[in-house]
């Protein structure tokens, strides 16, 4: 299981706007490349701006975050796949694809810590996702009270993405609606 058994054992050009999550849907299947999606409506926020330097220095994986709007209060699956890791917590996620790239998505900063308080878990391990699919809920109020910030990261781990490379389709900064492509994952 790679990068999920390690973490849960003990520049860029604006995107072209898809009307469809059935669209991004079939893109993600090409075998070549994935197309991860934004999990929520926000606002985009390069790694290298996450106060964490585990995901602002792509220790763990190379993707984006997004800033949940105020009124957010459901995460949805960024990607076709399979759930590998779903935190009791309910506060990240790996997703296993048919392609080989595995994601992450990580809700809130330091989140483990609130041990499940602001989180609904909505899949289990091994349950098939889509783009429509939703992880979990996630109460924001709860997460600034305990001064928690509530990025959400959305990465390709390292270990899975060797053999492809990254292509990020959005600004630092950008609005994006739940569905908006956020980085491509091709195949080198």
């Amino acid at each position: 299981m790679g990068i999920f058994s390690k973490l849960f054992s003990s520049k860029s050009k604006e995107t072209k706007k898809t009307t469809s999550t059935n669209n991004q849907e079939k893109e993600t299947n090409s075998s070549n490349e994935l197309i991860v999606t934004s999990p929520v409506n926000g606002k985009v926020k390069f790694l290298s701006n996450v106060s964490d330097p585990v995901f602002a220095e792509e220790m763990t994986g190379k993707g984006i975050a997004v800033v949940p709007n105020e009124e957010e209060k459901t995460v949805l699956s960024p990607i076709k796949g399979t759930i590998k890791v779903a935190f009791p917590t309910g506060h990240a996620y790996g997703i296993g694809t048919e392609m080989g790239p595995e994601l992450l998505v990580h809700i809130g900063l330091d989140t483990v810590e609130l041990d499940g308080k602001g989180f609904v878990k909505k899949v289990e391990v091994e349950e098939k996702v889509t783009n429509e699919t939703e992880l979990c809920d996630i109460d924001l109020k709860t997460l600034k009270d305990n001064d928690k910030p509530t990025d959400i990261i959305v990465i390709a781990t390292n270990d899975s993405i060797v053999d492809y490379k990254i292509e990020i389709e959005v600004e630092d900064g950008l609005e994006v609606k739940i569905g908006d492509p956020l980085y491509k994952i091709v195949k080198k």
